[in-house]
């Protein structure tokens, strides 16, 4: 079995191998803090899966690293967000403090 042949998603948080195995990662590429696998091949015993997994996990942050561009619905969010911390006119809610007012 060939562990490369991994197909990194356009927006770089999952990958497909030839044998119809899939991973999706949340949080960063090089350090996931989630991977969720699909359903492992039956034919495959549990040192094979691991040792997938891994060259998967690999190819997404070495993906990341060669610059695959994030969704376009994630660079919206993304600007989004931005433009209402920038807004003044946004509705500002006051701080909870548990301090004593003096």
């Amino acid at each position: 079995m060939n562990y490369d042949q991994w197909v990194v998603s356009e927006d770089g948080r999952s990958a497909s191998h030839a044998c119809g195995w899939s991973i999706r990662i949340e949080g960063n590429p090089a350090n996931p803090s989630e991977v969720c696998p699909s359903s492992a091949p039956k034919d495959l015993d549990a040192l094979e899966q691991a040792r997938l997994l891994r060259h998967g996990l690999d190819a997404i942050a070495k993906a990341a690293k060669q610059g695959v561009k994030p969704s376009t619905a994630a660079v919206a969010a993304k600007k989004a967000a931005e433009q209402y911390a920038s807004d003044p006119n946004r509705q500002r809610k006051p701080k909870l403090s548990l301090k004593k007012k003096s």
